[in-house]
């Protein structure tokens, strides 16, 4: 009976934690991504999962004809609840004009993973810890 007891007290906080530990892409199915417009995509996309989130974010690759990557890009649903549909319409990046094809890279409800896709550090030839002269100031007019 003790034991039982145990296992009743702590049920609540095991269910708690599956749902912390559910994967947004896993749970968050994009149907179609469809290229309306030259410079304008439409995507429609469904909630899976088991709890709602503040936003979930969906990165996407723009193609080429011959399947050559243009530009990559981000779209974001706020307030993902389970079983609401999303229906929208994206403008594309300027790098990406003349796609063919939009598909889907990774889904994520981390925003700075998200933002930080694709980017790189530009290497900039002066050492950690010290700054780039700025050369001459401009003059005044």
């Amino acid at each position: 009976m003790k034991h039982l007891l145990r296992i009743l007290f702590f049920l609540p906080f095991l269910s708690l934690s599956a749902l912390a530990a559910e994967n947004v892409g896993q749970c968050f199915h994009v149907r179609q991504m469809v290229k309306t417009e030259e410079i304008r995509y439409g995507v429609d996309a469904i909630s899976e999962c088991r709890r709602e989130y503040e936003a979930v974010y969906v990165l996407v690759a723009f193609l080429d004809r011959a399947g050559k990557r243009l530009d990559e890009g981000v779209w974001a649903i706020y307030w993902c609840r389970p079983g609401r549909r999303e229906i929208h319409e994206f403008a594309i990046p300027a790098g990406a004009l003349g796609f063919e094809r939009v598909v889907l890279t990774r889904i994520t409800a981390d925003a700075r993973e998200a933002l930080m896709m694709g980017r790189r550090s530009i290497p900039s030839g002066v050492p950690a810890g010290h700054v780039a002269d700025p050369g001459e100031p401009n003059p005044p007019r």
